[in-house]
């Protein structure tokens, strides 16, 4: 759990990838010649890198579907066009770490820091550091639609 927990640093996703690779193992069988712990630890990275390397397919082709849909013409139009960054922006979010996700969803509702650190248990300094890094993901992604 710590090598999963240290990648992507949320319980869950944590949670769900010592879930998947103690089912693998479980499945393969194991010898008493094997080290147990080792072949954890490593079917545990290799796990991380395969979900990470999922989430990123999946944020970009999400992001990438811009304006596929829509017609030159609307395109052109004010009121469209923020429609369009505001479907970016949307697509973009799903695409952050849940703890990531959680935190900005929260304060797009309007929550300071301090509520969000109470009704999370987060910690203030943590809630704060998770949210501009969570910015900055965003703006990341934003700046490679533009």
């Amino acid at each position: 759990m710590a090598v999963a927990y240290a990648f992507f640093r949320n319980r869950e996703d944590a949670e769900d990838i010592v879930q998947e690779v103690l089912f693998k193992l479980f499945k393969r069988g194991l010898s008493e010649e094997d080290n147990v712990e080792a072949l954890a630890v490593r079917a545990t990275k290799n796990a991380c890198v395969s979900e990470w390397r999922k989430r990123r397919l999946r944020c970009a082709e999400a992001l990438g579907t811009k304006h596929e849909s829509l017609p030159a013409k609307s395109r052109t139009d004010a009121a469209t066009e923020a429609g369009d960054r505001m479907d970016i922006l949307a697509r973009a979010i799903s695409c952050l770490p849940r703890s990531e996700r959680r935190l900005i969803l929260l304060r797009q509702a309007g929550l300071e820091s301090e509520e969000i650190s109470l009704v999370t248990g987060i910690p203030l300094r943590s809630v704060r550091t998770i949210i501009s890094s969570a910015r900055r993901h965003l703006i990341q992604m934003m700046e490679t639609e533009s």
